[in-house]
């Protein structure tokens, strides 16, 4: 059986083509839907329960207490009896054979995920997907290159989901450096079986007014790219560099990595402590490490980007030492 775990939080808008997709699976597996409504206000919990009264497949379950995204998720995951367990939102749009060419696809990965295509409030195609937004497109199959690969960027939709329940079930909760309940299932993967990716588009992922995952990634992305050589940009790459330390400490004290991922977080945290010019330790690891994220289909343009990226920072190098000099 595969279950679906859903998360919902005021999204009566949307709410209702998502679950008509999902209740029209193609897939010949049986299906339950479990439903955790987070203190929704609006008409959400209604809609949840003329649906319920409709379709028996259905189970929902109305918090007493707001939990937060990644702790409505994982309760409604602990729910799930299903041996595949798949992640929804409450605003996206399901192919018809999603969850069977999911099924398919799995095999002995701990889970499965796909590309995505965008579209607008009224489900109009944006003609681009989430690859193209997010510029990922060679995805190694090798669990350690996966893990180099998803260390500085999450390449995970969670609305995109299929896992063993096992797995799944597993992980504890994603604790609050890590940003996205998906990267934490990923980090979790390359310990173990690890996952594969999916080129197809198997949802329509949309974009309104409440979706602010997509935007901040990509100011987030325009923001780590464009290095200027004003002082806030120096500043802003020194912190983000902070807080990436913080996040291989954390992963490194909490997931049982195999001796090789072990191996690279011990050495990749003795450059953030050992190399004082954090800026410049950007570069050499892009480098050194993870050069596969740039060289990609937009190889050219990628090439450019690190370059620019580098004199950029040589060129703020002297200016600095000028200013102190003089």
């Amino acid at each position: 059986m595969i279950s679906v775990a859903m998360a919902t939080y005021n999204g009566e808008k949307y709410l209702k083509e998502q679950l008509d997709s999902i209740l029209n699976q193609s897939t010949s597996q049986p299906l339950e839907l479990i439903i955790c409504d987070d203190l929704s206000t609006d008409s959400t919990r209604k809609i949840l329960q003329e649906y319920a009264e409709k379709d028996s497949r259905i189970r929902l379950y109305f918090n007493d207490a707001n939990l937060g995204f990644s702790k409505n998720f994982k309760k409604a995951i602990s729910l799930c009896t299903g041996d595949f367990i798949a992640l929804s939102d409450q605003d996206d749009i399901w192919e018809t054979d999603k969850l069977e060419k999911l099924v398919n696809n799995i095999g002995e990965y701990d889970f499965i995920c796909s590309n995505s295509m965008l579209v607008n409030k009224n489900n109009e195609s944006q003609n681009i997907t989430m690859q193209d937004v997010a510029n990922y497109h060679w995805i190694p199959k090798d669990t350690f290159k996966l893990f180099k690969r998803i260390l500085y960027s999450n390449i995970v939709q969670g609305s995109t989901m299929l896992a063993h329940s096992d797995f799944l079930k597993s992980c504890s909760a994603a604790p609050a450096q890590i940003k996205y309940h998906d990267w934490w299932f990923a980090f979790n993967s390359c310990a173990k079986n690890g996952f594969i990716y999916l080129n197809e588009c198997t949802i329509r992922y949309r974009r309104h007014e409440n979706t602010e995952t997509i935007a901040n990634e990509k100011l987030s992305f325009i923001q780590e790219q464009g290095l200027t050589l004003k002082k806030e940009k120096y500043d802003f790459e020194c912190a983000k560099n902070d807080e990436r330390l913080e996040r291989l400490l954390l992963l490194k004290n909490t997931i049982p990595f195999k001796k090789r991922e072990y191996d690279f977080l011990n050495a990749t945290i003795r450059y953030y402590t050992e190399l004082k010019d954090k800026t410049l330790f950007t570069f050499i690891y892009f480098a050194k490490n993870c050069k596969y994220i740039y060289l990609d289909k937009n190889i050219i343009r990628n090439t450019f980007r690190i370059m620019k990226r580098f004199f950029g920072l040589i060129a703020w190098k002297i200016l600095l030492r000028r200013k102190i000099q003089g």
